[in-house]
């Protein structure tokens, strides 16, 4: 009991002395402070700045004069994607070859045309008809034919019987030529039996010539016969 009560003395002094020591102090020791947990990975990444949500644009307004609506977005224009180049080299495309020029068709062959061509190119004063007057209205008085079977005819006389000249040129109709050439050959035999009386101009109907080229038949009883009959020949050839 003695040594319990010794030891509560020493130990009530010890208390005491520490108490002396630390009277400096003016307050009680502060808690010791817990250590702080590690911070986790997700707490150790800096959380990400927050962005500006950007503003969107404002609409188009409606222009003055503008016909399209102000709700209706602008069109995009497309344009055409080139095409990509060939490893081929192009072949140029030949030049068109130019059309031949048309030639002009011939002008219809005509009795009063060819007479024309007689008359024009005579070298001769007394041209083939020239003064002649036209006997068309009286072919039925002169020749035994009847004018439905010709195509086309044309009958030069002088005006004085007495000269014995006369040109008859007709495109018969088909089957009508040799009925043509009968007419005209009977219309000779006619004036050289005139002749007789008019020894003048019976030179004109020694030379006369009745002559076909095709269908065309030609009574030519004037100096320059045989000429008529070459360019008969040649027009309707």
């Amino acid at each position: 009991m003695r040594h319990r009560l010794f030891a509560l003395c020493l130990s009530l002094g010890m208390v005491l002395s520490l108490c002396a020591c630390g009277g400096g102090q003016t307050g009680p020791d502060p808690a010791p402070v817990p250590p702080s947990p590690a911070p986790s990975a997700e707490a150790a990444s800096p959380a990400p700045e927050a962005t500006a949500t950007p503003e969107a644009p404002e609409a188009p307004t409606k222009a003055p004069n503008s016909e399209a609506p102000a709700s209706e977005a602008p069109t995009l224009c497309e344009y055409p994607t080139a095409p990509a180049p060939s490893d081929t080299p192009s072949t140029p495309a030949p030049s068109p070859t130019p059309a031949p020029e048309a030639t002009p068709a011939p002008q219809a062959v005509t009795a009063a045309g060819l007479r024309e061509q007689f008359m024009s190119s005579s070298s001769q004063s007394d041209a083939p008809t020239a003064g002649f007057v036209d006997m068309a209205d009286h072919l039925s008085d002169f020749y035994d034919l009847d004018a439905a079977a010709l195509e086309d005819f044309v009958l030069y006389m002088p005006d004085m019987s007495a000269a014995l000249q006369e040109f008859f040129l007709a495109r018969a109709k088909a089957g009508k030529a040799e009925e043509v050439k009968a007419a005209c050959q009977s219309r000779l035999d006619g004036l050289r039996e005139d002749a007789a009386f008019y020894p003048g101009t019976a030179q004109y109907v020694d030379a006369a010539k009745v002559e076909t080229a095709g269908d065309w038949v030609l009574l030519a009883v004037c100096p320059e016969a045989e000429r008529m009959v070459k360019l008969l020949q040649d027009s309707v050839k």
